[in-house]
């Protein structure tokens, strides 16, 4: 469903997927609230919180955080990798 990607600082980014953990097989997919650091399913209203590593899950029903991957940045471009 694609991956969202939240950037806390000048150079410090996190990537996530943008599938619900509840709905793991579905193609619907989770949104940022502007202007914050939650994430929200539009489909079941489980929200996730983005904190340094991780998306944990505020709300369910979803019990599960969202898949992580790892960014770097090397010669001014950004690296999101599993």
């Amino acid at each position: 469903m694609g991956i969202v990607i939240y950037r806390s600082d000048l150079d410090r980014f996190f990537a996530f997927e943008r599938t619900c953990s509840y709905y793991p097989n579905d193609t619907s997919a989770v949104e940022i609230e502007k202007g914050s650091n939650i994430l929200y399913c539009p489909k079941c209203g489980s929200k996730y919180v983005i904190t340094e590593d991780e998306a944990m899950v505020l709300q369910g029903p979803a019990n599960m955080s969202l898949k992580s991957y790892r960014t770097f940045i090397n010669s001014n471009r950004l690296y999101i990798t599993n």
